[in-house]
């Protein structure tokens, strides 16, 4: 990047004399971003100096995005972000376990059976060993809420008494830093709704102090939990929704290495010492300000960091730690610090991030500045991280890594964006099965941060078989993996649908694939457009949350559907869902099916759904992604046929996820089943599915 930008940032070390002693030190444990307790972590962080983690067990990838259409991997670079703008605000430093967030789960078995439990408890050891934090708690409890909290908590109980056992993991104590350790106290958080009858061991009142930074820390825990805006937060707290959930933090002793004394408004009643030191209230800001000419650098690219004092130093002395390979000089400019930092030939690559989010288990900066200096009469010791990526000279990305083969030739696009410095120029091909046929492309990009869009033509034989077929698109520097899926599929004829969209493209590019008519939606056409120009009417999924034209104008949808018209309602969320939306009203709940090999049962196989044009059988619920449906309705009257049912191991079926009603003279169908998920994934059974609800509006 050929911007200049400054980074401004905290010093890592305190100056302070007796820095080797002991500084109090509590860590938080959660399963995703948000679930964090933001507020005890300032409220001990600002009123106590006490040294603050935040472990989080995942980066968030399996949930929901409610500001785009990054999913999966994607999304947990965002959620990453979140997070750790997010620490900042409270103060805790963050630490990720890297555990796939593989979707809602209702129990710790199931959470166990893809982490691993010994896994799971074998990294929190080691976060424990080398973080040694004095007191442990965490927001979750072992038999309550999302599977993923109860395996955290059940993980933390064990890792509590083996971090200090010399059997256990003994290979981790080769590591530099790593030792044994034994916490001394460990805590779990008691809700007044949900666990009335327990009597908290300790109350932090994080709403009713001032703290040092002339806030309460809940007031910081909110602006950190704002941070999170792929999860709606930021939303949520502007409508009031979490009222005065706040006002104080109660928790309950769950373990304890030995009897200490118990106070009241401290999880370290009884451990004090008279050695112990604590952090500045008040963050010491650096007296030095490390501006880099590029943020995203390639192999063996020439940057220059200057190093800018803030305040008057003397007798000040810079070094760098840098990676393996990479070199620095000082370079000759009168009265300025700045220095020549030459990357090495062979960097580990940090960017696109995406590609590497699971590799560490918190950001780490590439570069260190080592400053030592004279502040008046004292002398002064500073160590500055600089955060840069390192990324391949272009990198080729796709919209998606799978599509669907037809008998036209595909076209798949590309996007290259060139890190390099200067001019770049190459080829984008593909490599593909002995036998098909490609359009390959090239590329000119004129300056760094510069981005080449085109795509590359796929023409397979067309006899090819029903299938998938793995192939690559390539440039010099980077290469896509992609795979291609062959299936056969109907879909009526002299369709035009209508589609309220939400976040991302999904259904307009099913249709597209479809060679269906279709159009989006817009404020005024919902408002004042003649609606019953379209056969059918998709919503997309949460768009009662993100279209307030929708909320507006649903009694003209209503009214679409009298007159003849074909609705199909996308997932909805219980808070952001009204009765009166539907037909016959109906409310949602929470309720959800989270295997995604869960059986399904068609309760109206005569039904046109699982008819027209395309047959549906058993296939048509393989290979499904992630879960099966989610907040399901409830209170379903008598007007709706239940099409199909579902059920998790060990629960009673659920048969609301599929409903249909006729209305006046039109249609309604609403599904809690996730179809956009399948559908982005080029699943045949979600393709053929969606394929008969467009098609129910030609023999309506």
């Amino acid at each position: 990047m050929t911007r200049f930008f400054v980074i401004l940032l905290l010093a890592l070390t305190v100056t302070a004399p007796g820095l080797s002693q002991h500084v109090p030190s509590i860590m938080n444990l959660s399963a995703h971003p948000d679930d964090e307790d933001g507020s005890t972590l300032a409220y001990y962080r600002y009123k106590y100096g006490v040294k603050t983690y935040s472990i989080c067990f995942t980066r968030g990838e399996g949930g929901q995005n409610e500001i785009g259409p990054e999913l999966y991997e994607n999304l947990g670079v965002l959620r990453t972000a979140e997070t750790e703008k997010a620490a900042r605000i409270i103060g805790s430093e963050l630490y990720f376990l890297n555990f796939v967030d593989f979707g809602f789960s209702k129990t710790a078995k199931e959470t166990f059976d893809i982490w691993g439990r010994e896994n799971a408890v074998a990294r929190l050891v080691y976060m424990i060993r080398k973080l040694k934090p004095d007191v442990l708690f965490t927001n979750h409890d072992t038999t309550t809420g999302h599977g993923n909290h109860q395996a955290v908590a059940i993980a933390a109980l064990q890792a509590f008494w083996l971090a200090a056992d010399t059997s256990y993991h003994p290979e981790q104590l080769r590591e530099p830093g790593i030792a044994l350790h034994q916490p001394k106290k460990m805590f779990m958080r008691i809700f007044p709704q949900r666990d009335s009858l327990m009597k908290p061991d300790v109350v932090n009142p994080v709403s009713s102090d001032t703290l040092a930074l002339g806030k309460t820390a809940a007031r910081l825990a909110m602006e950190a939990l704002a941070q999170h805006r792929t999860q709606g937060m930021d939303k949520s707290l502007a409508s009031g929704r979490f009222g005065r959930f706040l006002d104080s933090t109660r928790y309950v002793l769950v373990r304890s290495s030995g009897k200490y004394m118990n106070v009241r408004n401290d999880f370290l009643g009884g451990l004090h010492t008279a050695d112990e030191i604590r952090l500045p209230l008040i963050p010491t800001q650096s007296p030095l300000r490390i501006s880099s000419s590029d943020s995203i650098v390639v192999p063996n690219q020439k940057v220059t960091l200057e190093v800018v004092p803030l305040e008057s130093l003397s007798n000040l002395n810079i070094s760098f730690d840098l990676p393996s390979g990479w070199t620095s000089r000082k370079m000759d400019d009168p009265g300025k610090e700045r220095y020549e930092v030459v990357v090495g030939g062979h960097p580990h690559y940090t960017y696109p991030r995406v590609r590497h989010l699971y590799e560490t288990m918190r950001t780490i900066p590439l570069i260190t500045v080592d400053a030592a200096f004279d502040r008046g009469e004292k002398h002064a010791h500073d160590k500055v991280p600089v955060f840069l990526d390192v990324a391949p000279l272009q990198a080729i990305s796709l919209p998606s890594q799978v599509f669907r083969i037809t008998d036209e030739p595909l076209k798949i696009p590309f996007a290259v964006q060139n890190y390099f410095p200067k001019k770049a120029a190459g080829r984008v091909k593909a490599t593909v099965p002995n036998g098909w046929d490609v359009v390959n492309s090239e590329f000119v990009i004129a300056k760094e941060d510069s981005v080449y869009n085109d795509t590359v033509t796929i023409m397979p034989p067309r006899s090819l078989p029903e299938g998938t077929y793995p192939i690559s698109i390539c440039i010099d520097a980077d290469t896509a993996q992609v795979t291609l899926k062959k299936f056969g599929g109907a879909v009526a004829t002299g369709l035009n649908i209508g589609i309220v969209q939400s976040y991302d493209d999904v259904f307009s590019d099913v249709l597209h694939g479809l060679k269906v008519e279709h159009r989006l939606l817009t404020e005024k056409e919902l408002s004042s457009g003649d609606l019953q120009s379209y056969s059918a009417i998709v919503i997309d999924i949460r768009a009662y949350l993100v279209r307030q034209d929708l909320v507006r104008n649903n009694s003209r949808i209503l009214d679409y559907v009298k007159n003849g018209g074909t609705l199909i309602v996308m997932y909805q969320r219980e808070q952001e869902w009204k009765p009166e939306f539907a037909p016959y009203p109906f409310s949602l709940s929470r309720n959800r099916i989270t295997y995604e090999t869960a059986p399904v049962q068609v309760l109206k196989p005569e039904h046109a759904l699982f008819n027209i044009p395309n047959k549906i059988d058993a296939t048509a619920w393989d290979d499904w992604v992630q879960e099966r449906a989610v907040y399901m309705p409830a209170n379903v009257p008598v007007q709706y046929e239940r099409l199909l049912s579902s059920a998790d191991p060990d629960e009673p079926p659920l048969d609301t996820g599929l409903l249909f009603a006729r209305y006046g003279k039109g249609q309604y169908l609403y599904s809690s089943y996730v179809w956009y998920r399948e559908l982005k994934e080029v699943n045949k059974g979600a393709f053929r599915m969606f394929a008969n609800m467009i098609s129910l509006a030609s023999g309506r």
